[in-house]
């Protein structure tokens, strides 16, 4: 079934699909420039302190491009830009995006995505989980995935000739796991019951499944039904690097509409208020027994 079929089937709000059949149609442009040809530096370093390639700054133009032709949109936040971007005054979502994660691991040949947080709201600060419309992200690699939850729904397509097909929509996170996904691991160092929580995964033939991109590590946990990604400050970042509006937000949905959980440590991603457009956060998503015990452990 096609994207906008299963949509419209589902009773998605019709100014909602508008915005999600825009990215949709993003991605299948962007899908085609990831190659190791744009995997070159253009010199200068985004806000959250990433030397920018070629590739994140055509992402990010090719995302906006579309998104600003969308008549309910009101503004737009990305990770590439500094400020918001008013689209239309009288526009119902605010939608923020990383629109190249994991950029860096392109020359690698390794996949990468793109995250939508489509929040119907005026505006990003003070948003929090609640005001979620549907959390998005796109996944490049051997296939092209579109991946959202939508309140308790939530859904994964295949593109094929640049549309999207269903693929799933039964993904389930358990309880319970044996694979792990340890980002920041140098933070062992300085945060000691970090060190413990690794320690006790190693000990316990936990197997680690990490790729250096938030997407593809959470999507593997999505396809096989289990596992925890951790990624928690340290001394000079306390809050760690993710970012909550364009990140962890949409991600913690999209784990959460699976029957997963998020924490910051303290309480749930989706819980937590946007104070400023780039804030950052800890985080931690996944099968309930890993994330409880990061919690249990104060990391």
């Amino acid at each position: 079934m096609l994207l906008a079929n299963y949509l419209r089937q589902c009773g998605v709000d019709l100014d909602l699909q508008s915005v999600i059949l825009r990215i949709a149609q993003g991605s299948v442009e962007l899908c085609s420039r990831v190659d190791n040809n744009a995997a070159v530096t253009v010199g200068e370093e985004n806000l959250s302190g990433d030397e920018q390639i070629k590739l994140d700054v055509l992402a990010d133009a090719i995302f906006t491009g579309v998104l600003q032709g969308e008549k309910v949109v009101y503004a737009l936040v990305s990770e590439e830009k500094d400020d918001q971007e008013l689209v239309n005054e009288e526009g119902r979502f605010t939608v923020a995006f990383d629109p190249l994660d994991g950029s860096s691991l392109v020359a690698a040949n390794f996949s990468v995505g793109s995250i939508f947080a489509i929040y119907e709201a005026k505006g990003a600060i003070g948003v929090t989980g609640a005001d979620l419309a549907a959390g998005i992200y796109c996944l490049y690699g051997p296939k092209t995935m579109l991946v959202f939850a939508i309140g308790d729904k939530i859904a994964s397509f295949t593109m094929h000739k640049g549309e999207y097909y269903l693929e799933k929509n039964d993904l389930r996170i358990a309880d319970t796991t044996k694979y792990f996904a340890p980002g920041n691991l140098k933070a062992v160092n300085y945060n000691l019951n970090y060190g413990k929580l690794v320690d006790y995964w190693i000990s316990h033939d936990y197997k680690l499944r990490y790729s250096g991109g938030m997407v593809p590590d959470i999507h593997h946990m999505l396809y096989k039904g289990d596992g925890v990604f951790a990624y928690p400050g340290m001394t000079d970042q306390p809050n760690g690097k993710l970012r909550l509006l364009y990140e962890c937000i949409p991600m913690a949905k999209i784990v959460e509409a699976a029957g997963g959980f998020s924490t910051d440590g303290e309480q749930s991603i989706l819980t937590k208020k946007v104070e400023s457009l780039h804030q950052r956060t800890t985080f931690c998503v996944g099968s309930k027994a890993e994330v409880d015990r990061y919690i249990e452990l104060q990391v």
